[in-house]
């Protein structure tokens, strides 16, 4: 009270320390969640390295296996099987280019319940016309939506017609031309990939 003096009430007081045992009870809720959020965030990030770590292991086992055959059809399954596991996909495809710049599938690995693609010729004008597009850049290509891609409608219906609903998808090339492509599908949904699964592609 700064305008004179004041007979404070009883009931004034008790209003008063109320608030401050209140203030005193948000204030250790704040600090107590501010602390559940940095362990929170501390617990992620070891899961984040622990998932990290497991998925090198796998991919240098992935490679282990595939170097140790000689034979290209256990190179394919075993690459698109393990990549599959890998990034937890529904299909993950091996794609040849032929000699004009369109081509087929020659292996695959896919979850139960979707519909083989193995030897489905497919011509895609933009790679045909680009002879590889980026891919012959040895730029690998995502994207988290396909209805929301911006592509144009013919090329959103190929991937229609194949199931895809989000891809990743990374060059192979043999020596120094691009041979085929290594494509992840996630087929049910629209997908986030993470930059670790776009490198491990």
């Amino acid at each position: 009270q700064n305008s004179q003096p004041r007979q404070w009430k009883v009931e004034e007081v008790d209003l008063l320390a109320q608030v401050g045992v209140q203030m005193g009870i948000a204030l250790q809720q704040t600090e107590s969640l501010k602390h559940m959020r940095i362990q929170s965030a501390q617990l992620a990030e070891a899961a984040e390295r622990e998932k990290a770590i497991e998925r090198q292991n796998a991919l240098a086992a992935t490679i282990d296996k595939i170097r140790r055959s000689l034979d290209i059809d256990t190179i394919f399954s075993t690459t698109t099987q393990e990549v599959r596991q890998l990034l937890e996909t529904e299909r993950v495809e091996i794609y040849r280019f032929n000699s004009d710049w369109s081509g087929e599938f020659v292996a695959e690995s896919l979850a139960p319940g979707w519909e083989s693609l193995l030897g489905k010729q497919v011509v895609d004008t933009y790679l045909q016309e680009t002879q590889g597009g980026r891919y012959a850049l040895n730029q690998c290509s995502t994207v988290r939506d396909i209805d929301e891609s911006g592509y144009a409608e013919c090329h959103v219906t190929l991937l229609h017609h194949l199931n895809v609903k989000a891809y990743a998808i990374a060059p192979i090339f043999q020596a120094d031309k691009l041979w085929g492509l290594l494509a992840a599908y996630q087929t049910a949904q629209p997908r986030d990939w993470l930059p670790q699964e776009i490198d491990l592609m």
